[in-house]
């Protein structure tokens, strides 16, 4: 019989029968002929109790989270070093090879804090330092900090991006938000420079798409701007000395008049937050206190926030004949264009 028709012939044999072949065959092996083949049967064996014990038992590698006393100091001190510009010029305490690497050392922070998760002990702080990092990468979007006009892009994140991975560790669905906590996540929204591809829009859309339509937190949220709007005096209009602070100020008027006519969209009060906005608008003078602008912004931020055509044009109609607004021909074609669609 050839090799292969006793393969053939064996494919149906049971383990009982295998046995009873192999006792025959071995025993019909001349004595030298045993030794040879005891040798190749032992290591065969062998080797097949090692596979199947590395098979039986595999390896885990067990999580080890960063240590975050070191980190925090290295983030602390990464911080400190950027507002004092110590990226941009030669100094003693960052070395040339760090200052044109500092992205890499931005990009690690941001992945060992995010390997901590609600349930480890360091999660809160890990969560400040993530706060620290965004804040000051917002910063040199506004001055030069680093050698790069945009600091999130060569992070290798965009700021929308950013602050909505905030916002994930920030409002988690099992813990209800305190005061401090919706008024720094507002701040970060709305008193922050921002990067080539972000607006402060989507960052106010990012925190109200995070409150899950609670309306306590939406109503808190809107105390908090409503207090933040009486504290801040109104913009001091156009100057000749234009500085930085003064365009961050001025943007976070107009982001908090945003933000404030959001929130009450949210609680299905359209027409409250359209009448703050307008009010808060005029008083704090955002837009140079145009009217005609004032309410353009006013009906683009319905149409944002999740508004209908109804309200949209009631809106339109009401502040049109109060306030005797003459609107700009395209707001006036597209107020045309939706009471044609709503009288369909």
């Amino acid at each position: 019989m050839k090799i292969g028709e006793l393969r053939d012939l064996l494919k149906t044999a049971d383990k009982k029968q295998l046995l009873g072949i192999i006792d025959i065959v071995y025993k019909s092996l001349p004595k030298d002929r045993k030794e040879d083949i005891d040798t190749g049967i032992t290591d065969l064996l062998s080797q097949g109790k090692d596979s199947s014990k590395k098979a039986a038992k595999p390896v885990k590698p067990k999580k080890t989270l960063p240590d975050m006393a070191a980190l925090r100091d290295q983030i602390s001190a990464f911080v400190d070093n950027a507002r004092e510009g110590l990226y941009l010029r030669p100094n003693r305490t960052v070395s040339k090879e760090r200052r044109s690497k500092w992205r890499f050392e931005a990009q690690r922070f941001v992945k060992d804090l995010k390997q901590f998760s609600p349930a480890d002990e360091d999660y809160q702080t890990s969560l400040d330092c993530l706060k620290d990092i965004y804040q000051v990468l917002t910063e040199g979007c506004g001055v030069y900090l680093f050698r790069s006009d945009d600091p999130f892009a060569s992070v290798g994140i965009n700021q929308e991006e950013f602050y909505a991975m905030l916002c994930d560790r920030v409002f988690l669905p099992e813990v209800k938000p305190d005061r401090e906590t919706l008024a720094d996540m507002i701040d970060l929204a709305t008193n922050v420079s921002i990067d080539r591809t972000s607006l402060h829009t989507s960052l106010i859309l990012s925190y109200l798409d995070h409150m899950r339509d609670d309306a306590d937190i939406l109503r808190l949220s809107a105390e908090i701007v409503s207090d933040l709007l009486q504290e801040l005096p109104p913009d001091e209009g156009p100057s000749f000395f234009i500085t930085i602070e003064k365009c961050l100020a001025s943007d976070r008027l107009e982001n908090l008049c945003e933000m404030l006519q959001g929130l009450y969209t949210r609680l299905g009060e359209s027409e409250k937050g359209a009448r703050l906005f307008f009010e808060e608008s005029v008083k704090h003078r955002t837009h140079s206190g145009r009217k005609e602008v004032i309410f353009y912004c006013m009906l683009q931020n319905e149409h944002c926030f999740g508004g209908n055509d109804r309200i949209w044009t009631e809106l339109y109609e009401e502040f049109r004949d109060k306030e005797k607004i003459d609107p700009r021909e395209s707001l006036v074609k597209l107020y045309n264009e939706k009471m044609a669609a709503l009288e369909d």
